[in-house]
C-alpha cells in the first residue's frame, strides 16, 4: 500500500520534470484530495492520492506531447 512518503516522493520527482518543461502543469494536490474521494484518515488515503497523481501527471503530459513513463524511467501511468 501506498504511504503519504511515496506520495510526496512521486510529487517532488514530477514536479522535478514539470520546471524542466516551462514548470508544465503535470501536478495539482489538491485535484488529486479530490479525486481521492475520502476522509484524510481513512487506511486508503493515501493509496487513491499516489493513483490520482499518476493518473492525472500522466494525462496532462500526454495533452503536452509528453510521455510521463519515460520522463520517470518506469511506467505510473
Amino acid at each position: 500500500m501506498k504511504t503519504k512518503d511515496d506520495y510526496y516522493k512521486l510529487l517532488a520527482e514530477i514536479d522535478e520534470i514539470a520546471r524542466a518543461h516551462n514548470n508544465a502543469y503535470l501536478t495539482d494536490s489538491c485535484v488529486d484530495q479530490e479525486n481521492a474521494a475520502v476522509p484524510h484518515d481513512h487506511p486508503d488515503f493515501w493509496a487513491r492520492m499516489y493513483s490520482s497523481l499518476c493518473n492525472s501527471a500522466g494525462s496532462r503530459a500526454e495533452e503536452l506531447g509528453l510521455n510521463i513513463n519515460k520522463l520517470l524511467n518506469r511506467s505510473i501511468y
